[in-house]
């Protein structure tokens, strides 16, 4: 049974957090990795491109199970 892995993004993080840990598909829920920027270097045009490479990356990968609803853009 490989890991499960969940790859989103999110403007409000913290209500997105609380969002998954309520939904009973995610119960699996046990790490969470936080990427931030503190002087906004970060765009979304870059986080959604962040959001798809990893996305791609884990569909490449053996070892692991991605629960994505979507396929990241």
């Amino acid at each position: 049974h490989n890991p499960v892995i969940y790859i989103g993004e999110s403007e409000d993080i913290q209500n997105r957090i609380a969002q998954h840990l309520k939904n009973d598909d995610k119960s699996w829920l046990e790490k969470i990795v936080i990427f931030t920027s503190s002087n906004n270097f970060l765009t979304k045009g870059h986080i959604k491109n962040l959001e798809y490479n990893l996305i791609q990356e884990i569909k490449k990968s053996v070892s692991y199970y991605l629960d994505n609803g979507n396929k990241g853009t």
